[in-house]
């Protein structure tokens, strides 16, 4: 379980998504000033649980939950978040 303010605090400082706030806490990935795709947390949950981050790393283009909790324990950084993504075909829609 993580807790969610470190999530939020590494989706903005390491991976420079964009926060917004609605009825969820909205983080979206832009690159090259396109934007690329939207995860959401909850606002009543202060900790995140294994099924809430199989559906954020669904969100986030990831296909492994593995990967997702290596993103927020540091061993993934950026670049290798933006070369997955490529791998995974996000960016060929913007092409």
């Amino acid at each position: 379980m993580l807790k969610k303010r470190d999530i939020h605090t590494k989706l903005i400082s390491k991976f420079e998504f964009t926060r917004s706030e609605g009825s969820h806490e909205k983080f979206s990935l832009y690159v090259d000033g396109c934007k690329i795709l939207t995860t959401h947390t909850s606002r009543s949950h202060n900790d995140i649980d294994d099924s809430l981050l199989k559906l954020m790393a669904r969100e986030m283009g990831v296909l492994r939950l593995q990967i997702i909790k290596d993103m927020f324990d540091c061993t993934v950084s950026r670049q290798d978040y933006l070369r997955i993504l490529r791998e995974n075909g996000y960016f060929e829609r913007f092409q």
